[in-house]
């Protein structure tokens, strides 16, 4: 067990709600990587870049996670969609690479390699997040 010693209440605090927070985002991440307890498949193809879907990918994803970061999941979850029925979301016109870095930016409120990605992150968050990528551009 971790013990934090500062001095005043408020420092303790502070500290603690920081190694929590590097915690859960720890979790977070091992979770994407893991796909432990996954309830649900995203499918991911690169549409036109991509016809022969050479690089698709799927990600074994958790519902209570896109739903809490993407207004866009949490209706399609919510609502009786196929997506909801089946467990498993197709996307077809995003690389996978780049739906990637998303979820690590769902997961863990990080993006990596920004510069080689913003662009079509931009147009991603338009397709799927709405509003949290705006949050950090």
């Amino acid at each position: 067990m971790n013990t934090i010693t500062t001095a005043g209440p408020n420092n303790d605090l502070t500290a603690l709600s920081e190694m929590a927070h590097n915690q859960s985002r720890e979790c977070y991440g091992d979770l994407l990587k893991s796909g432990k307890h996954s309830d649900v498949v995203i499918r991911v193809s690169g549409g036109d870049d991509d016809p022969n879907g050479t690089d698709a990918k799927e990600f074994r994803v958790h519902k209570n996670i896109l739903s809490q970061r993407s207004p866009v999941f949490s209706a399609m979850f919510d609502n009786d969609l196929e997506e909801a029925q089946k467990n498993v979301v197709n996307i077809t016109d995003v690389k996978a690479d780049v739906f990637e870095v998303l979820l690590r930016y769902v997961y863990c409120g990080e993006i990596e390699g920004i510069e080689n990605y913003a662009m079509e992150l931009l147009e991603v968050a338009d397709k799927v997040t709405e509003q949290i990528l705006y949050l950090i551009v």
